[in-house]
This record gives C-alpha cells, sequence and structure tokens, in this order.
C-alpha cells in the first residue's frame, strides 16, 4: 500500500496522465477521420473521372453497326 501522505499526489498523477491520453486519442482520431475523407474523396474522384472518359467514349462511337445473315434451323445440320 501506499502511504497516506503520497495518496492524493499519486490520484492527481494519474488523472493528469489519463486526461493526456484522452486528449491525445481525440487528436488522434480526428486525424484518422481527416485522412479517411481524404482517401473517400480521392477516390470518388477517381471513380467519377473514369466514369466521365467511358460516357464520353461511348457517346462519340456512335451506334453499334454490324451485319447479320439469317439462318433458318432447316439448313442446319
Amino acid at each position: 500500500m501506499l502511504p497516506a501522505g503520497r495518496g492524493w499526489i499519486v490520484r492527481a498523477a494519474y488523472a493528469v496522465l489519463g486526461l493526456a491520453i484522452a486528449a491525445l486519442a481525440f487528436f488522434f482520431l480526428t486525424i484518422a477521420l481527416m485522412i479517411g475523407v481524404v482517401v473517400a474523396v480521392v477516390l470518388g474522384v477517381r471513380w467519377w473521372w473514369i466514369l466521365r472518359r467511358v460516357r464520353r467514349a461511348r457517346e462519340a462511337a456512335g451506334p453499334i453497326e454490324g451485319e447479320f445473315e439469317r439462318v433458318d434451323r432447316d439448313r442446319l445440320p
């Protein structure tokens, strides 16, 4: 056990240490959330840019054209 005279000093030190850890955790969480938002925005913009290029290429290509030949089932081997 601790001597009676030092009990409040130890409790005060633990309280200060606990508040310091809580403040560091708050700042760490804030920074982690900010990094997450930046990554999400970058990925969203990249996705939008890719879809934009695909849509423009599809519109520039025009309708799909081709030839076909009808095959009757009677003539199949």
